[in-house]
């Protein structure tokens, strides 16, 4: 970042603010007339765009954000346990006595009087992420065709004799499965 002139670093130290170009060029001293073609166009400048990674990776690493901490806390959500909010005897426990894992969980709650809500963070959500972040289903999963299967209906109450009378009977009709010879 040394390498910029002061106006461009001054301009990254803006834009990792709110990751607005127009209002960074405004803030580090550029014509509120033109500061939206000028912030499009720093933001296009290879060592501008360099600088702006790297404070990034400052503040990530400042703010201790890796994966292995992201990980962490959504594992804490996707694998929750309700049942951990409360002693032996059904009474919900104080905030203070929560494992870190279950406190991690829980994202509210709510003292009314003598009643409680709790809250915990959406694990679907969670493990919606946690899939995508580790990629464990492809996106096109679902898409693939599965050329030599195909769905048969079959009355519920069919016999297994019934059931593979019908199979054969498909099979000679179809012997390639639903859609022909490959």
């Amino acid at each position: 970042m040394n390498n910029l002139r002061l106006k461009h670093r001054r301009f990254v130290e803006e834009y990792v603010i709110d990751f607005n170009g127009a209002q960074a060029a405004i803030r580090a001293g550029y014509s509120k007339k033109t500061a939206r073609q000028i912030g499009q166009r720093l933001l296009t400048n290879v060592d501008i765009t360099k600088a702006i990674e790297q404070r990034m990776r400052h503040f990530t690493m400042q703010c201790e954000l890796k994966t292995e901490a992201i990980l962490r806390q959504l594992t804490r959500i996707c694998f929750s346990d309700i049942r951990k909010i409360f002693d032996s005897d059904g009474k919900p426990l104080k905030l203070h006595q929560l494992d870190d894992d279950t406190a991690a969980a829980v994202s509210s709650m709510e003292v009314a009087g003598s009643s409680i809500k709790i809250r915990f963070w959406n694990k679907i959500d969670a493990l919606s992420l946690a899939v995508r972040i580790l990629n464990l289903f492809k996106e096109d999963t679902l898409a693939q065709t599965q050329e030599d299967k195909y769905v048969m209906i079959v009355p519920a109450t069919a016999t297994h004799e019934e059931w593979s009378k019908c199979v054969e009977q498909q099979t000679k009709q179809k012997p390639n499965g639903p859609f022909g010879p490959k």
